[in-house]
Formats: C-alpha cells, structure tokens, sequence
C-alpha cells in the first residue's frame, strides 16, 4: 500500500504515537536503570572504606603496597562469596533439569523451555506462556515519502497462559534468571571494588597541602 497525500491513515497516526511512547518510557527506563547502577556500585565502593579504613586509622597499614595486598585479600574473600550463590542457584537449575529428563524419560523438555504454541493436547510447556507474543515479523506496513511505517497492529500470537504441565520450564528460567540478575551484581560489585582500590591506593595516604595548611593555622 502507498500513501503519496500529507495525511497518514489512521492506525499509522497512532501506531507513531505508541512508538514515541514507547521511546519515551525506554529512555527514562534506562535512565532509572543508570541511576540504580550507579547507586549499586557506590555502595560497593564503600564496602573497602568500611574494610580498610580501621586498619589505616590503627596504623596497621602505612603504604601504599600493603594496603593494595591487603585490600585485594579482602576483595576476593568476599567476590567468593557474592559468586558463590549465584553458582549455586546455576548448578540447582542444571540438576533440577537434567534430574527431571532422566526421571520423566522426557528428553523433548530442553527443546521446549521457551515454546508457547499448544500442542495437540491443548496446552504448551514453554517459559514464554506467561507472556504476550506478538507477530513482529509479518507485521502490516505502507510507504510514505519514501519511508516504511507500520500502518497495522502486530498479530497477537500468545496472551499470558498459565499451564501446569510448563511448571519445569517456569522452575528452570526463573532460577536462570534470579542467577543471572546474581552474577550481575556480582561482577559489578567485582569492577566498582577493583576500581576504588587502586583509585585509593596512592590516595589514602596522601596529605594534601591545603588540609595541612588548615592545621597550622
């Protein structure tokens, strides 16, 4: 379909609309997500003055040196710790289920984890049940000036279902998903702590001049 006129058919005009809406709530979404990461990595951050700042105020660490070693001893004792869990969740996760194949003789799961199309019995196993699926790909479009615009909604393929035989699909994502959430605190945790132990290693010991001058006078 071509539109050569000024005037774009009625459901392109709102179609452009959601889409500038949709920009809209992008952008301040990964402004909020910037925000929350920026806060998160602070607050690791703090974790090594909270760790370090008693041994230098006790004297125990008087170079810059020492206090790498030993700020990078604590670093690691605890990104042990934060990978840990999320490990551990992982390995559940695998063991839940490869165990549940073995056991159920049900070796077409794995191929299944994410499928929201019912089968012949009426209900589908996938992850995806539980959300809406459009038809991004067929979607109708027209030219206007040269440009290719939706002029159509997208086909709704799957509305939010919820199936009791997908429950091994729903038990497996959701324990990837809380393990990957995990591992990304984690590494963040793991770079904003790297980060601020070398950004202090010279500093903490450094005595400014002005900060002098305050206590002579």
């Amino acid at each position: 379909m071509i539109f050569t006129g000024n005037q774009l058919p009625p459901q392109t005009n709102t179609i452009i609309w959601i889409i500038l809406a949709v920009l809209l709530i992008g952008f301040a979404l990964i402004g909020l997500l910037g925000w929350l990461v920026e806060k998160y990595m602070a607050w690791a951050q703090l974790r090594v003055d909270q760790g370090m700042s008693p041994l230098i105020l006790g004297r125990s660490i008087t170079k810059p040196d020492h206090f790498q070693k030993v700020a990078f001893k604590k670093h690691h004792r605890l990104a042990f710790t934060e990978f840990f869990y999320p490990s551990l969740i992982l390995a559940i996760a695998l063991t839940f289920l490869y165990g549940y194949m073995a056991i159920m003789n049900d070796s077409n799961l794995i191929n299944e984890l994410w499928n929201y199309v019912p089968n012949e019995d009426g209900y589908a196993r996938g992850f995806n049940t539980l959300f809406f699926i459009w038809d991004w790909d067929n979607i109708s479009t027209a030219n206007f000036f040269g440009l290719t615009l939706w002029n159509d909604f997208p086909t709704l393929l799957n509305s939010p279902h919820f199936y009791i035989e997908a429950w091994p699909s729903y038990v497996y994502i959701s324990l990837l998903i809380m393990a990957g959430f995990l591992y990304t605190l984690s590494t963040l945790s793991l770079f904003a702590r790297t980060f601020r132990i070398y950004a202090m290693k010279n500093t903490a010991f450094t005595i400014r001049l002005e900060e002098v001058s305050k206590k002579m006078y």
